[in-house]
């Protein structure tokens, strides 16, 4: 499987949306400081329909559920600077 960016992830009505490693996930960009294993921010998830909706995220180990290739990149994608990326991938 090859990581691409994602414009837009377009939930089914009344069917859950999962993000994780190794199917869509978030790629944070800009981070004013590295992010600590363990540690939890909010994040904010903009729905066309539904508006906005801010969840708390938990920080875990590069690599704690990587996807098959992928380990030992440090979840880098190719074509992206490390620690890069976009939300929705």
């Amino acid at each position: 499987m090859r990581m691409r960016p994602l414009a837009a992830i377009e939930p089914e009505p009344g069917a859950a949306t999962r993000l994780k490693p190794g199917g869509m996930h978030v790629m944070p960009i800009g981070l004013k400081r590295p992010l600590a294993v363990g540690e939890r921010f909010p994040l904010t998830l903009r729905f066309e329909k539904a508006g906005e909706r801010t969840v708390s995220v938990r920080v875990e180990k590069i690599g704690a559920m990587a996807m098959p290739g992928m380990a030992g990149t440090g979840g880098a994608m190719p074509g992206m600077p490390p620690g890069g990326g976009t939300a929705g991938h």
